[in-house]
């Protein structure tokens, strides 16, 4: 199915890229864990739980189909710290739940790898995923260095870095899971940064700029080109399951 961005042009495709992130980055009352925060999870963890602000949802983050023993570790490497995914090498499958629905969940992502190897590209990827209620899912990556097809992320580099973005199209979603993919010798990649919120996003200052910008720029014909700017220019929807 074509994605809903892939299908404009260029330019707006971007802006538009823009907007969605910033309604989602700035819910009306979001909660956010940082890099520092998801890097004290000891080694070889399966489960982590991230209380939410007062009143606010409880995020619960669960290696599914493994025992006590899993592939989660907290990433204290300078440059590199978060919550590392895969920190054994191996494959696994994760599930962010909430306590109370939520209405949008951003992960930040960084060192997602793609390695030259014998016959071709050797690439983790981030793919299967499924919610309990419909969703709109894309990617922002602002260096170009991950993409999004509409079914799974792929880093272009040795490096991967973005933001994924999960949106409601309705109903609160309870819960967001996903599989981690990655052939030998790669050892998984690290999430910097989580924030969600329950609330429909309020305008923010950023999003009327978007807005701005790109009225000014539909009424001219010159500059077709932002410099500095680059997005994933793809979204996908995923039904509830």
């Amino acid at each position: 199915m074509p994605s809903l961005i892939s299908c404009l042009p260029p330019l707006p495709a971007v802006l538009l890229c823009g907007l969605l992130a910033c309604a989602v980055a700035a819910p009306a009352r979001a909660t956010v864990y940082t890099d520092l925060q998801l890097s004290a999870l000891p080694a070889d963890s399966a489960r982590l739980l991230l209380p939410g602000d007062a009143g606010e949802p409880s995020l619960t983050i669960t290696e599914l189909d493994v025992g006590d023993v899993g592939t989660m570790a907290g990433s204290d490497l300078f440059g590199y710290q978060g919550l590392w995914l895969g920190a054994t090498g191996l494959d696994g499958r994760y599930r962010f739940a909430f306590s109370q629905p939520v209405v949008s969940l951003r992960i930040s992502f960084i060192a997602l790898t793609a390695l030259d190897a014998d016959g071709g590209v050797s690439a983790e990827t981030l793919t299967g995923f499924v919610a309990d209620q419909a969703v709109g899912i894309g990617l922002l990556s602002a260096d170009g260095s991950a993409t999004w097809d509409g079914v799974s992320v792929t880093p272009s580099g040795d490096d991967g870095r973005g933001a994924l973005w999960i949106q409601a199209q309705g109903a609160g979603f309870s819960f967001v899971q996903f599989s981690h993919r990655q052939p030998e010798p790669l050892n998984g990649f690290v999430l910097d940064r989580i924030e969600y919120g329950r609330f429909v996003p309020e305008p923010s200052t950023t999003l009327l700029a978007f807005a701005g910008l790109l009225f000014l720029l539909f009424r001219r014909e010159k500059s077709p080109r932002i410099q500095g700017v680059s997005a994933s220019q793809s979204c996908a929807f995923v039904s509830r399951r």
